[in-house]
């Protein structure tokens, strides 16, 4: 039986995850900066990412709502989130 662990985007939600109950983790910097390496402390981990519910990015000089060329909206953590379960 594997493990489940809550992949938090920061450590305040790591710490109330783990004040609930579960175990859980976020990594260093935040949002974007996963590594590689991090993803063999997760083998065989059933591994739960949460990510914030982050506004769709602006173009900080325009204003304007800004897209991945697919079209889909920017997102920080959907995008991170989506990014890091790639890794698992």
């Amino acid at each position: 039986m594997s493990v489940r662990v809550l992949l938090c985007e920061g450590e305040k939600d790591a710490n109330t995850a783990v004040k609930l109950g579960y175990a859980a983790t976020t990594m260093m910097g935040g949002v974007g900066k996963w590594r590689p390496h991090y993803d063999e402390f997760f083998h065989g981990a059933d591994v739960v990412v949460v990510s914030d519910h982050d506004a769709q990015l602006k173009d900080k000089t325009t204003g304007a709502l800004q897209f991945h060329p697919d079209g889909r909206p920017k997102l920080p953590g959907q995008d991170h989130a989506a990014a890091v379960v790639r890794h698992m």
